[in-house]
């Protein structure tokens, strides 16, 4: 078994952790009573982010592995079961008004959210991809997400994180479009 294999049996674990706790509250998010649809757009965006970073990880296949390398890869789905954690109450089965609830878990919603985006951002220098103190490749799409998730945890307007949520949604998918159709590296 390589390096690669051993690391990447670990992190589907955590992934199969925050799918496994996802999918187990759709019939609550999505029955007809107590749907929201904003709530229902984070929530396939959290779902994209699991396939999208799940889909990336190949991109280290050639990475030399160490302890503190392994510990950051693991963070990225380790943030986003947070982060479902965060949309998705302990007990969906007595929300009420996923529209509440949604709401007054912004703050730690978006706030794992921009750790995300921290934690990908330092990615490139930390798996070794780019030497440290070089510049790594620009990506826009991380810095326009910032900037979203800034806004929406600052605001309740339910029009603002509905856009901000499809763009997010969009943007995933251009992500995972890219890593699967190209040889380049995501980060």
């Amino acid at each position: 078994m390589s390096q690669f294999e051993f690391v990447s049996v670990g992190l589907a674990l955590v992934y199969s952790f925050a799918t496994a706790r996802l999918l187990a509250a759709v019939p609550w998010v999505f029955r007809s009573e107590r749907r929201y649809w904003v709530h229902m757009v984070w929530f396939g965006v959290v779902m994209l982010a699991l396939v999208a970073t799940w889909w990336q990880v190949w991109s280290f296949r050639d990475v030399e592995w160490n302890g503190i390398r392994f510990l950051w890869a693991l963070s990225i789905p380790s943030l986003i079961y947070l982060r479902a954690g965060a949309l998705i109450s302990q007990q969906p089965e007595a929300q009420t008004s996923w529209r509440e609830y949604y709401f007054a878990a912004r703050g730690p919603f978006f706030g794992v959210g921009i750790a995300i985006l921290v934690n990908s951002g330092l990615m490139p220098w930390v798996m070794g991809v780019v030497p440290w103190f070089e510049r790594a490749p620009v990506h826009g799409g991380m810095a326009v997400l910032l900037g979203f998730y800034t806004i929406a945890l600052m605001s309740t307007r339910p029009a603002l994180h509905g856009g901000f949520g499809v763009l997010n949604f969009l943007l995933l998918v251009a992500l995972l479009a890219r890593s699967t159709y190209t040889d380049v590296q995501p980060f």
